[in-house]
């Protein structure tokens, strides 16, 4: 038997990212699915509206990782994406996250 409680009010949040709102180049597979994410939250908001249940997306300024620094680098058009998906210019620490 599911509990009420299960059933009613709440509130979801799902992860998503900048990169999934800004039309940038490379990388498309990744955009696509922060879209998804964002798009999934929207329907799951009217769906879920008469259970009470709300639902948010966080999308977390870019983290200095590995895999950040592969995609953006230290060339001219690097320091352009880095712009374009950090509304700062910068990156946070993985420590900060």
């Amino acid at each position: 038997m599911r509990s009420e409680l299960a059933l009613t009010y709440g509130s979801i949040i799902l992860n998503a990212s900048i990169v999934g709102s800004k039309g940038l180049p490379a990388n498309s597979v990744y955009r696509a699915t922060k879209a998804a994410v964002r798009s999934f939250a929207r329907t799951w908001t009217v769906d879920l509206k008469d259970r009470h249940i709300r639902v948010n997306v966080v999308s977390p300024v870019a983290t200095d990782t590995p895999g950040l620094n592969e995609l953006v680098g230290s060339s001219e058009v690097g320091q352009q994406r880095l712009k374009m998906i950090s509304s700062a210019g910068s990156t946070r620490q993985p420590r900060q996250a």
